[in-house]
């Protein structure tokens, strides 16, 4: 062995010793997940910044990971980048294509962001589902149709959303209804 190869072999020791040093093994992911887990706890500790660091760090090295899309869909719905949102969402729903809760959470992201049509569309989907998620759906369109003022249309969604399940009705989330059956009811008390 030549006096090059002992010194190619010398720095490469010393680099993984510097790196192992100055780069702790806890703050580098060494998955998708990790990366998902640590941006959610960065979220519950309202440091939005580092949850989307974290999100997009592990889209970066892992971009077919549907989960990742979801969380970083969710951040950006969160903090009402409705754009960026309807993007993950999409992306998210590429990967999952049956998961009513993100399309409906999109279609909430589409109505926020003035874009009806495409929100009536996502809670139109949902309801061809026939489950729980319609209740929400199709309180969602009634809220489109009564800020459109299509009084019928937003009554008999109201209708349909009380011909639901009771045990559909509960939102633990909070985001998946863009307004009260109540607020509906009294919006629409205004437009006769």
């Amino acid at each position: 062995m030549n006096n090059n190869n002992f010194v190619n072999m010398g720095l490469i020791i010393v680099v993984l010793y510097f790196s192992s040093v100055f780069v702790n093994a806890a703050d580098v992911p060494s998955s998708a997940e990790s990366y998902r887990l640590q941006g959610i706890e960065y979220e519950k500790a309202h440091n939005n910044t580092q949850a989307l660091a974290a999100y997009n760090k592990g889209l970066k090295f892992y971009p077919n990971v549907g989960l990742l899309y979801w969380n970083r869909g969710l951040l950006f719905f969160h903090t009402k980048n409705y754009g960026q949102a309807i993007a993950d969402l999409t992306k998210y729903i590429g990967f999952k294509p049956n998961s009513k809760v993100a399309i409906l959470l999109r279609g909430c992201a589409y109505y926020n962001n003035n874009q009806d049509a495409q929100a009536v569309s996502d809670f139109q989907q949902v309801i061809k589902f026939n489950d729980c998620e319609s209740y929400f759906a199709y309180l969602n369109l009634a809220t489109v149709y009564e800020k459109e003022k299509s009084f019928l249309q937003a009554f008999n969604n109201v209708n349909k959303a009380e011909e639901q399940p009771t045990y559909c009705r509960s939102d633990s989330t909070g985001f998946l209804q863009l307004k009260p059956l109540n607020e509906i009811i009294i919006g629409l008390r205004k437009l006769k």
